[in-house]
């Protein structure tokens, strides 16, 4: 009976044992399992291709990585520039000085005639004078009227002249005495003004800022970011009400189509001190971040540093420095943009 009792005992705890080795085995498979599906579920890390080198970020890429992305670097030349103040400018619409034109012309025209017809009567008066005075070979009525015919045609032409300086005055007090001098003499400058091939430039100082003289050329920059050089004219006869500063008239070429057009608003930068040596930072160089402007620099065939730049000068098509930067060095002109993605692209882990 005890012996019974006891292989009872024995069967029972070799179950109860071998359950337990399952259960043991079944748990450390199922760790193992689970351990290898989160491996697998790891992010596969590329090797990255930012550094730091004394405390800066810097990109690396082969030729063929660059050449891919179109990456282009040149290296930078020494330039000089003044030191500027901006202005504002205004595209003058020139319809009323065509008008003006074709009266002034009119009265030009008057003036000729009467002037002409001054020099005929003024000679048949003087033949009528010395045949009456030539034993009265002239009736004293044919005389007195030869004499009333010059004295009408000299009134005539002081009037058509008064009538031209007239509106040669009007011309000086509004477009200035150069552009007067201009309309007087039929000028080939005014003749390009009215065909559109250049055009009147009102530039008004800023409220309170003064030139002892306006510089002899401008840089105009119109809406569409193109910029020309504009010549000095002469001062202006009045200022643009909006602004309430100093004015002057410059004329700037026509440049690429639809840069500048009549009535549109432009800045303009006017040389005001001695020039400075530097060099000038294309806006395609340039990327903006956090408020500022970045540049990035080659430095070998592979590694590109990322620079802050001043963008306190601009100059036509980009900006011009003076600091930090010297002739020679490679600037990234195209390609900027991707270099600044990659380089915060390789700070973000996947998966964080």
């Amino acid at each position: 009976m005890k012996l019974q009792r006891g292989v009872k005992i024995a069967l029972t705890a070799g179950v109860l044992a071998g359950t337990c080795a399952v259960l043991v085995w079944a748990y450390l498979v199922g760790r193992k399992d689970l351990a290898e599906e989160r491996a697998r579920e790891l992010p596969v890390k590329s090797a990255s291709r930012v550094s730091t080198s004394g405390g800066e970020a810097v990109v690396t890429l082969d030729r063929e990585t660059q050449d891919r992305m179109g990456i282009v670097a040149v290296p930078l030349e020494a330039t000089r520039h003044a030191a500027e103040i901006t202005a504002y400018g205004t595209v003058l619409p020139l319809q009323d000085l065509a008008g003006f034109l074709n009266g002034y012309a009119s009265a030009k025209g008057r003036l000729e005639e009467a002037q002409a017809s001054l020099d005929a009567s003024g000679k048949e008066y003087q033949r009528l004078k010395g045949l009456h005075q030539e034993d009265r070979n002239v009736s004293d009525r044919g005389f007195e009227a030869g004499e009333a015919k010059w004295r009408a045609d000299l009134a005539g032409t002081r009037a058509a002249r008064d009538a031209l300086r007239s509106l040669e005055g009007t011309a000086a007090q509004r477009w200035g005495n150069v552009i007067a001098g201009w309309i007087a003499a039929g000028s080939p400058s005014l003749e390009r003004l009215i065909r559109q091939r250049d055009f009147l430039v009102l530039v008004t100082l800023p409220s309170g800022t003064s030139l002892p003289s306006p510089p002899e050329s401008a840089t105009v920059r119109g809406p569409t970011g193109d910029s020309v050089r504009a010549t000095l004219v002469s001062p202006a006869p009045a200022t643009d009400p909006r602004i309430q500063g100093m004015s002057f008239f410059y004329v700037a070429p026509s440049g690429r189509a639809g840069s500048l057009l009549p009535g549109m608003d432009a800045a303009v930068f006017l040389a005001v001190g001695p020039e400075r040596e530097g060099t000038t930072i294309p806006a395609s160089a340039v990327v903006w971040w956090q408020g500022k402007g970045w540049i990035y620099m080659r430095e070998g065939p592979a590694r590109f540093f990322r620079r802050d730049v001043e963008t306190g000068t601009p100059v036509g098509g980009g900006w011009f420095v003076t600091s930090r930067l010297a002739p020679g060095d490679r600037l990234v002109v195209t390609g900027a943009q991707l270099l600044l993605s990659e380089e915060f692209r390789s700070r973000i882990q996947v998966g964080d």
